[in-house]
């Protein structure tokens, strides 16, 4: 019988649950010592809330001590009302307040005994005297039946803590076993239980459930419905021998806890393996051969093994934490991905989809087989570079023997041994097997293990071939081993390893390019796979550089002689078998190019075998030759001084005769005059010379011509010297001469003499008279301020002065000069002209400034008015005086005022007046403006003029419409159109354009000139919603000028992206048939007006936690199986969509055996948005039975019609077909069977009719039989 656990949600257990935490107050106030620490939240200031600041209370603890310390409620209904008193003690020994914060919940209420509501803190009627208790009525009222938990706030005058308050709800109640027995079980095998456990409560049960090893528990979680029950398996493997106790725990979501205990007995049985070690034969590496030995089970039971590498299991844990995960053969899956990719690059093509079925099956089971693979790796099977055992794992059967084959496959020539151990079910401890075996390796060797090569020139590639022969009995496999010495590390082999066939030799060919000059002595060490021993070859010689020669023994220059250039020759022959590399320098030379005295030619080259190069050699003889120099060849990368060649040099400076002054004579001023200049060289050698200085002192320009040259030996240079004085009087220059090779501070010197003299000038009338100085010139009358020759009065009398005629470098002249001066002296800017506003536009206002000038030697006062408006005044006050007060008309207005309108301007002084215009109307504007004086003499008299206009703009085109299709090549400046603003006024116009959205304006703030216009350019962007979906875009430019003018221009965008349309988001196949296949479909159409470009691909889902669980209660295997993507199939998974076109899309789910399977499709578009569609599916085994499998219809009249039902019940989770075929001998009168084909879901039955009517009487037996999907008919 199984008895009720013990839990605390018995029926009685629950009871005392419900006043557990009412009677916790009451018992542990007996309790000595007893204290409860409230939580205290915040502390206050006893300065801002009370007189008494000091308190005899902790500050670890509150001034209130709250009883009791928690608030419980239990038993309660949803729409009851339960209270509970909390009493709040004043600890503290002197007059305290205390309140409790209203709940922030609706399910709590505070009320404080003795007071009408809450008071406040500062208030006398919350303080509680020193011992006395502050009593709340807490009213709880439930909304639900759930737990509730919630915090109540005290506050007091120096802190805040918290009260909790707790309620208990519904709870579930499990019934269970209270112990379980096992039946003795061999070591390391699995026994099974299990029991029933249900929700006698009247809340839903969560609980997990745990056990301890070597107990088991299946499922480890559940969710049990009030009053449903459920089935729990229960496994006992025990790991040693001798009795074994256990507990199982039950933990529900609200903290209860049931416990159950397990007992049973591990035995070990007879089983033992071959005695002594397993010798397998001698065997050459890359070649196997077999031993054996046996297993024998001498009990009753079948026994599991498994061969490890370790002794025990915590070995084995250890050797698995280091290996990588997927094991040492985890490349074995490389084969599956690759025939994966094969198939997939050809899905496209008709051939192929007729096995498409085939191929994911295939792909399918080498997957599995890698699987297995994997495992017995991560598992830590026996594995061993020379010893395997076949089969690694299997069965014993009960007082029978199991064979064992051991491979031996050394891969070293040597002894090899290893041990094995046997995990077997009914042993403790594993057994051991010692493996040996000896290896046998190749043999190979060179024909000639020394080779001398002799000389071997630097940097030139050298080969030398060897034979490598097999002397072994199998073929050898072999390598290079590195070389890493100087002389060692330049040569390659080829080839450098390789497989020789027995008996068979191979061409090893040495190569060798040196960079280093000396002998060497070089051993290589070549290995043969599986033998220790190494091939030697040795090779020895001596790296060389190449030999040349050259005709000269030195370099000599002979006479020299400074400012020229010399050259010499020598030739360079190349005596070696190679090509030589050179380089000529002169090392004492300078390193700076523009510094250096020596150029070779060539410097620096190749020389073939046997050939000749001619090097020059330049010298640029600037100084003294100073020595020594030296001519150095130098071979790259191999000597940088291969020859020396001495330099020898005779140094001369020739002697030039330079005349000492060369005399001008008279000149005149600013005048050239040429003399000159004869050099003579005395010498044997030619000489340079060079003018390095002319100093005129600033009196006169000195020039020679040419300023340097050559001077041949025994020659003379003629040059020419140009003189142009600068100043009246006699003057001596200096020129200097410098010879190349004198020394520079000491140039020879030339004196150069000479006299400059003037002009003389005379004055005569226009009639030709001669004009004496001092004689007057008299003007006569002449108007002021108004230049007349060089007379400009400023007074209308007599003036007189005095003309001074200064002639450079000559005598000066004087003639006296008499003027009168007429008109006025108050002159205006605008006076002549007029002022011209030019074109305004109407309600704007402009100003305009003029300048008055007093060039009088008095002050004048100015007097301003507008000539025009006082005559339109005279003349409307004419035409009103026979007009009554009301007809007469109002004040005119001006357009054109000007400021101040009176000016007192000093003498000599300058004023600036402002006019200023209205332009209310749009006109032409036309007034004069008047000054007068103080004696009311008309000074100005000038016209004002403006053209007044209305501001127009003009925008063409009114529309813009912009086409964006992703699958044709749009150009940028096609997304990129513009409006033309014209402005038909004669102004310019200020222009702010504004838009929204994804169109953008490259300027938003435009100046148009009068009568021009301006484009407006206007830029779509396509992405800017960025969900990449077809739409049509609108928005306006908005055009705003001249503070009141508008304009719209609509803009107008297609785009076009490439989208589809799919008819279902989300596909569930259901539960399908274990190793079927269960195909569903979408419709996908094409709703843009591009093309579509698609592929599909499937992904696992985002959160693996969403997979489709087991469903619970249901037989089957204790665990599914996850599966990924690779259980789904799309077909078509890529392809092009036209505008329009529909496509039909299959998809297809291959079910292996208890598998549960959650994925995403997903759709990629090319430039287009990504489409999801949620996969689901399940795997499982069709299920049935028949209510009636055998049916009596018994004594039946011949003649009636008898009726028997036969119910056909679904138990599986996969739905399927069944067909009845009815099979009736005897050919009775009528017999028939309805319905005799249907569609059963899981957990559905149907019930088919079987009527008969015999006809005669007689004995009738018959046959029903059920198909049903792929199983055999059930009779």
């Amino acid at each position: 019988m199984a008895a009720r656990g013990t839990s605390l949600l018995g029926t009685k257990a629950k009871d005392r649950e419900l006043t557990l935490k009412q009677s916790q107050y009451r018992e542990s106030k007996r309790t000595k010592g007893w204290k409860i620490k409230s939580s205290v939240v915040e502390l206050l200031s006893l300065d801002e809330t009370s007189l008494q600041v000091n308190t005899a209370v902790g500050i670890d603890r509150p001034l209130f001590r709250a009883f009791p310390p928690v608030l419980s409620f239990q038993g309660y209904e949803v729409g009851t009302s339960l209270e509970a008193i909390l009493c709040l003690r004043n600890e503290d020994q002197a007059p305290r307040r205390v309140e409790i914060e209203k709940p922030g919940t609706a399910s709590l209420r505070v009320q404080r005994r003795g007071v009408s509501s809450l008071s406040r803190l500062g208030s006398d009627s919350s303080k509680v005297a020193p011992g006395m208790d502050a009593i709340f009525v807490v009213r709880f009222q439930p909304a639900s039946m759930d737990d509730f938990k919630w915090d109540l706030v005290v506050r007091t005058e120096r802190e805040r803590f918290l009260l909790p308050v707790v309620t208990t709800g519904h709870r579930a109640l499990l019934e269970m076993p209270e112990t379980v027995d096992f039946p003795d079980t061999p070591v390391k095998q699995e026994s099974r239980r299990s029991f029933m456990i249900s929700n006698n409560g009247n809340r839903e049960a969560r609980f997990v459930i745990a056990c301890q090893a070597p107990f088991a528990a299946h499922p480890t979680e559940a969710l049990l419905a009030v009053g449903a029950s459920m089935r729990c398996k229960l496994d006992f493997k025990p790991h040693v021998a001798g009795p074994c106790r256990g507990c199982m725990e039950v933990r529900h979501d609200t903290g209860e806890v049931l416990y159950c205990c397990f007992t049973g007995t591990g035995y070990e049985v007879d089983v033992e393996l071959s005695p002594g070690p397993v010798k397998a034969p001698s065997s050459f590496i890359r070649n196997s051969s077999q031993g054996s030995f046996k297993i024998i089970n001498r009990s009753k039971v079948p026994l599991k093994f498994e061969w490890r590498d370790h002794s025990t299991e915590e070995e084995d844990r250890k050797s698995s934490a280091g290996m990588p995960i997927g094991g040492p053969r985890a490349s074995e899956g490389l084969t599956e991905e690759s025939s994966e990719s094969d198939f997939s690059q050809n899905a496209g093509d008709s051939e192929y989809e007729e096995h498409v079925l085939l191929s994911r099956k295939s792909v399918a089971l080498h997957e599995k087989h890698a699987a297995e693979r994997r495992m017995f790796a991560d598992q830590q099977y026996f594995h061993h570079a020379a010893f395997s055992i076949q089969p690694l794992q299997g069965c014993v059967w009960p007082e029978s023997e199991a064979d064992m084959t051991v491979i031996f496959h050394p891969d070293q020539a040597e002894a090899m041994s290893a041990v094995a151990w046997c995990a077997i079910e009914g042993q403790q401890e594993r057994m051991c097997i010692q493996l040996e075996g000896r290896g046998l390796g190749p043999d190979a060797a060179f024909a000639r293990e020394a080779l001398d090569v002799g000389d071997a020139y630097i940097h030139t590639p050298h080969s030398y071939q060897m034979q490598l022969i097999n002397k072994g009995s199998i073929e050898a496999t072999f390598g290079l081993l590195p070389n890493t010495t100087p002389f060692g590390s330049k040569f390659n082999f080829e080839p450098s390893g390789g497989t020789l066939p027995v008996g068979q030799s191979m061409t090893i060919t040495a190569r060798l390019m040196a960079g280093t000059l000396g002998p060497f002595n070089e051993t290589f060490n070549f290995f043969i796979e599986g033998s220790s021993k190494l091939i030697r070859l040795q090779i020895k010689g001596k790296v060389v550089g190449p030999s040349f020669q050259v005709d000269l023994n030195m370099i000599d220059w002979g006479p020299i002689t400074p400012g020229f250039t010399f050259t010499r020759t020598l030739t360079l022959t190349n005596t070696s078998k190679i090509t030589m590399a050179y380089v000529w320098s002169v090392p004492e030379d300078s390193i700076d190019p523009t510094k250096t005295i020596f150029k070779i030619s060539p410097s620096s080259g190749k020389l073939s075998h046997g050939k000749q190069v001619e090097i020059a050699t330049e010298y640029q003889c600037a100084t003294a030759f100073v020595g020594p120099y030296h001519l150095v060849m130098g071979i790259p990368n191999v000597n940088r001084t291969a020859l020396h060649l001495p330099m020898h040099a005779e140094y001369i400076v020739p002697r030039v005769t330079i005349p000492a002054r060369i005399d001008f004579g008279s000149c005149s001023i600013r005048s050239p005059y040429t003399q000159a200049l004869v050099l003579v060289n005395e010498g044997k050698l030619p000489a340079k010379y060079s003018i390095s200085g002319l100093d005129a002192h600033d009196l006169a320009t000195l020039t020679a011509e040419p300023m340097s040259g050559e001077i041949p030996a025994f020659g003379e240079a003629n040059l020419a010297l140009t003189l142009s004085a600068l100043h009246l009087g006699r003057m001596t220059l200096t020129a200097l001469i410098q010879i190349t090779g004198m020394a520079k501070d000491h140039p020879q010197k030339i004196l150069i003499g000479a006299f400059s003299i003037g002009a003389t000038l005379t004055a005569q009338t226009a009639s030709g008279q001669p004009k004496l100085p001092g004689t007057d010139i008299a003007f006569g009358s002449v108007p002021v301020l108004k230049d007349t020759i060089m007379v400009n009065p400023d007074q209308t009398k007599l003036l007189r002065d005095t003309l001074h005629v200064i002639i450079n470098e000559g005598d000066d002249l004087m003639f006296p000069v008499t003027a009168v001066g007429a008109g006025t002296l108050i002159t205006c800017d605008a006076s002549t002209t007029g002022v011209d506003f030019g074109h305004q536009f109407i309600g704007w206002q402009g100003t305009r400034e003029v300048s008055v000038r007093n060039q009088s030697r008095k002050s004048v006062n100015l007097i301003w008015d507008n000539a025009t408006i006082k005559e339109q005044v005279v003349r409307s006050k004419r035409q009103g005086a026979n007009q009554t007060k009301d007809e007469q008309p109002g004040q005119i207005p001006a357009s054109f005022s000007i400021e101040p309108l009176q000016q007192e301007l000093p003498a000599k002084t300058a004023c600036t007046f402002l006019i200023r215009g209205n332009f209310a109307v749009a006109r032409i504007l036309e007034e004069r403006l008047r000054c007068i004086d103080s004696e009311l003499r008309e000074v100005f008299n000038f016209p004002v003029r403006a053209q007044v206009a209305i501001p127009a703009l003009d925008c063409n085109p009114k529309e813009l419409r912009y086409l964006y299709n992703h699958s044709l090549p749009t150009p940028t400046a096609d997304l990129t159109q513009t409006i033309t603003l014209m402005n038909i006024s004669h102004l310019p116009i200020n222009t702010v354009a504004m838009t929204d959205g994804p169109f953008l304006l490259d300027c938003s703030t435009l100046n148009i000139p009068g009568g021009e216009s301006i484009e407006l350019p206007v830029t779509f962007n396509p992405h800017y919603r960025g969900d990449l979906q077809s739409c049509t875009l609108e928005d306006v430019v908005r055009i705003k000028f001249a503070e009141m003018g508008k304009l719209q221009v609509k803009l107008v965008a297609d785009v076009i992206f490439p989208n589809v349309e799919l008819n279902k988001s989300a596909l569930a196949f259901g539960h399908v048939l274990s190793t079927s296949t269960a195909h569903r479909y979408i419709v996908m159409k094409n709703s843009s007006k591009a093309a579509v470009n698609y592929k599909w691909y499937i992904r696992l889902p985002d959160q693996p936690g969403e997979d489709v669980d087991a469903l619970e209660g249901q037989d089957g295997p204790a665990a599914a199986k996850p599966s990924g993507p690779e259980a789904f199939d799309i077909s078509p998974g890529q392809g092009i969509l036209k505008p329009k076109q529909v496509v039909e899309l299959d998809f297809c789910f291959y079910a292996s055996e208890y598998t549960d399977a959650k994925a995403v499709a997903v759709c990629e578009v090319e430039h287009g948005p990504t489409y999801e569609v949620a996969l689901s599916a399940a795997t499982g085994n069709i299920s049935f039975e028949v209510q009636e499998a055998t049916m009596e219809f018994g004594p039946v009249p011949y003649d009636d019609v008898s009726q028997l039902n036969i119910v056909l019940r679904s138990t599986g989770l996969v739905p399927f077909r069944f067909y009845a075929e009815l099979d009736a001998p005897g050919d009775p009168a009528y017999c028939s069977l309805y319905p005799r084909q249907g569609d059963l879901a899981h957990g559905g039955y149907c019930i088919m009719s079987l009527k008969i009517r015999p006809g005669a009487p007689r004995k009738l037996e018959g046959t029903v039989s059920i198909l049903v999907d792929t199983k055999d008919p059930l009779r």
